[in-house]
């Protein structure tokens, strides 16, 4: 039986990330490929998707586009850096997708508050019901582990 690889998923806003969130984001992806984790899937969006997505090349990650439908918000360079290209989907199909296939969800959200109509907090909600633990990485770049 072949064993899965440890994955991270990233959902993140879709505005270029400050430069808190960029250190963060890249301190979290080094801390986590050290512990073994050795995939990184992404919404292959504009601003964060694509600053994890290279990021994650660059520290050895595999890395799994999931591209969208609905090509507005699309990052053509997220999609290059990537070794796998899943078929596309609608955005909340997507991040569902995508947290269905992974051990630990990265947000980058675009504020600090919840938002009702944001693809970023819908799929931390998504990923809280289904329990999976999950790192929200704030404007600020502090970090809240969230588990419950």
């Amino acid at each position: 039986m072949v064993q899965a690889l440890k994955s991270l998923g990233i959902t993140a806003t879709r505005n270029k990330l400050n430069s808190d969130q960029r250190n963060r984001l890249t301190q979290v992806l080094a801390e986590h490929f050290i512990v073994g984790i050795r995939q990184l899937e992404h919404g292959c969006c504009t601003g964060g998707d694509e600053m994890a997505a290279l990021l994650g090349k660059d520290l050895g990650y595999r890395v799994v586009a999931h591209p969208p439908k609905n090509k507005a918000f699309f990052s053509q360079k997220s999609y290059d850096a990537s070794d796998e290209h899943l078929p596309e989907l609608d955005y909340l199909e997507r991040n569902r997708m995508i947290v269905s296939r992974v051990n630990l969800l990265v947000a980058v959200p675009g504020t600090v508050e919840e938002v009702v109509r944001s693809g970023t907090w819908t799929t931390l909600r998504y990923a809280r019901e289904r329990r999976l633990t999950r790192i929200i990485i704030f404007p600020d770049g502090k970090l809240k582990y969230d588990t419950a």
